[in-house]
């Protein structure tokens, strides 16, 4: 279910001298609770679901929306729903999801399960109140499926055969 809508791989690279852990040790600082890496990746182009209208929009969309589905149930939060991150491969005329710098793992135990994270034009209201920036709402599937419908809005609302309406 997931096969053909998620992004190609093409190349990836890790610059461990620009770690955060590399940089903190230069300057004397620590280091830290974390550490970042550098990392390029690219991926076979592709394009942004504004583009699409009609029939082929909702195709995509829906595409994109049960790739998200059948990874929450395989243990994989996507937690950036946005409308950047819905896109569609010409080549293969499939929706994709995409960006998955902010996912997490259900049964990660690093993870912090009421972490909030996400683009906040397009994130669930409960976790843009202060219970959720309290670390007291835990991240449930709903939260990312109201992410699709406020992407779904912005969209309707911003872009009229595949153009983005002037402001």
């Amino acid at each position: 279910h997931v096969d053909g809508h998620l992004p190609d791989l093409i190349y990836t690279r890790d610059f461990n001298q620009y770690s955060t852990t590399h940089i903190r040790t230069l300057l004397g600082l620590g280091t830290g609770d974390g550490e970042r890496v550098l990392r390029w990746i690219v991926f076979r182009r592709l394009c942004p679901i504004t583009d699409l209208v009609g029939a082929e929009f909702w195709r995509m969309f829906w595409e994109c929306f049960h790739c998200h589905l059948h990874l929450w149930r395989g243990g994989i939060r996507h937690c950036d729903i946005s409308a950047s991150n819905l896109m569609y491969d010409k080549i293969n005329s499939r929706g994709i999801l995409n960006d998955f710098n902010l996912a997490q793992l259900r049964d990660h135990p690093s993870l912090n399960e009421t972490e909030w994270a996400g683009t906040m034009p397009f994130m669930a209201l409960d976790l843009l109140e202060e219970p959720a920036w309290n670390g007291k709402v835990r991240r449930e599937y709903r939260h990312d499926a109201e992410s699709f419908a406020w992407v779904l809005l912005w969209i309707c609302c911003t872009y009229r055969d595949g153009t983005e309406l002037s402001t």
